[in-house]
């Protein structure tokens, strides 16, 4: 049976890239668990982190002081009326 990767999806660049590329984790703050957990979920291929641009953020709705325009814009998105 096929099984697809969860992904993990940000507009964060460098978490994108710390996530996969370890080389430069030395020169950043201590981090937790969680952090380390999901680096070796991702150099083992069972996570996939993405980027998804900020605009696209869905989540921001709730976060977030938008425009009304903006928030039916995600609502329609997300098919919330």
């Amino acid at each position: 049976m096929w099984r697809q990767n969860p992904f993990l999806r940000t507009d964060n660049a460098v978490a994108i890239r710390l996530a996969q590329i370890p080389e430069n984790h030395r020169r950043t703050k201590p981090a937790q668990r969680k952090h380390f957990f999901i680096r070796e979920l991702v150099g083992d291929v069972e996570l996939v982190v993405k980027r998804v641009p900020a605009e696209d953020q869905w989540a921001y709705r709730l976060t977030k002081l938008l425009a009304a325009t903006r928030i039916q814009l995600l609502c329609d998105k997300i098919r919330l009326k």
